[in-house]
């Protein structure tokens, strides 16, 4: 009868051994085990498996990375209105700065003087990064958690995954302003998104820099999906989107106050017909 008799059935059974003979198995049929490891090679498995009973129920998020069709575009401001707009939904939302070069997002936000940890801190070591430990450790700006870049130095791609990772399980959506589709780098965000958004500019050479741009993301793989940015002196959106040979996601209108705003380090005032279209993006 071995170990099965008297243990109820249930779900989620795992069975731990240091052998692996035709008798664990027997036992594992007949306990409906799920899994069967065996000890030392699976220790990391079981390691993340007893996490994942710690944390409670992941909330599987949605990571979208965004990046800037040509520059100026603005991407750094439609990425923080995205994580501020679906936050306002009653998301749980996570924005992570992406662009070691971009001056900061905290600055962006005018929260630089704030406590919170920012990339530098960031070390997971061997085990899997905890959700609430990283929510807990990161400054906020509203609803919105914040992981700022505070150094010239870019993200190694294994933590920029597992800070990735901890997010998609603490949190609903997760926004990554990224680096120029130039970067070296920029495989390694794409690589972890499960969507991909440019943010075109609304003008004639707005237009060609992100067809560049859709073209560098092709050569990885990534076919993203277009934002276009309106332009107080550009073309119409559509034409944009033909030029491009795209059906555009959303159509962002030109709001002069932000980029004033964005100046000053004050946090971005998201209009209706702004948060309208981040909804259409979000959705």
């Amino acid at each position: 009868e071995g170990i099965s008799r008297g243990v109820p059935n249930r779900g989620r059974l795992v069975l731990v051994t240091c052998t692996d003979d035709r008798w664990v198995w027997e036992q594992a049929v007949r306990l409906r085990a799920e899994h069967v490891v065996r000890l030392p090679e699976g220790e990391r498995w079981l390691a993340d498996a007893l996490a994942d009973c710690a944390e409670g129920p992941p909330r599987d998020g949605s990571v979208l990375a965004v990046i800037g069709g040509s520059g100026g575009v603005g991407a750094s401001t439609f990425a923080t209105t995205l994580a501020l707009t679906a936050a306002q939904e009653g998301c749980r939302s996570l924005l992570i700065d992406g662009d070691p070069l971009g001056g900061g997002l905290d600055l962006l936000l005018g929260v630089e003087e704030a406590s919170g940890a920012r990339w530098s801190a960031i070390d997971p070591g061997p085990g899997r990064l905890s959700p609430a430990q990283l929510d807990a450790a990161l400054l906020h700006v509203g609803a919105v958690a914040l992981l700022s870049a505070d150094s010239a130095r870019p993200t190694d791609a294994p933590v920029a995954a597992s800070v990735v990772d901890a997010g998609r399980r603490g949190f609903d959506t997760v926004v990554i302003d990224c680096p120029p589709p130039g970067d070296a780098h920029i495989a390694t965000w794409v690589s972890v998104a499960d969507r991909v958004i440019v943010l075109a500019s609304a003008h004639v050479r707005g237009a060609a820099a992100a067809a560049r741009v859709l073209q560098r993301l092709a050569g990885l793989g990534v076919h993203p999906e277009v934002v276009v940015a309106e332009r107080a002196k550009g073309v119409p959106a559509e034409e944009v989107a033909a030029a491009l040979g795209i059906t555009a996601r959303a159509t962002i209108p030109f709001i002069p106050s932000m980029a004033g705003r964005a100046d000053e380090g004050d946090v971005p005032v998201i209009t209706s017909a702004y948060a309208r279209e981040c909804r259409l993006v979000l959705s």
